[in-house]
């Protein structure tokens, strides 16, 4: 009979997003396609921090007789605790009224 444990775990990396400060809308490349980034930036000029995930994953299966068993989980989502921003908020709004 041994420990009937399995770890196991997922981690998730990617480089950051590039995303367009937003403008007017002009046509900013040259394309004949107006779309609203920042005169004077280029596209994907600005990046999201990169994404890194880690999560881990306990499951340990208790038999109870020759044909039940229990099987009790323990998951850690996140591990190290990183932040991870999905999007970057780019409209500008006045805030003195």
């Amino acid at each position: 009979m041994g420990w009937d444990t399995v770890i196991s775990g997922v981690t998730r990396a990617t480089s950051g997003r590039p995303f367009n400060a937003i403008g007017i809308g002009s046509d900013s490349d040259g394309d004949n396609i107006f779309d609203n980034r920042l005169v004077g930036t280029q596209k994907g000029e600005f990046q999201t921090e990169p994404y890194l995930s880690t999560d881990l994953r306990m499951t340990k299966h208790i038999m109870l007789g020759d044909e039940a068993k229990i099987t009790g989980m323990f998951e850690i989502i996140n591990l190290f605790n990183r932040a991870n921003p999905f999007e970057v908020i780019r409209a500008c709004t006045d805030t003195d009224g």
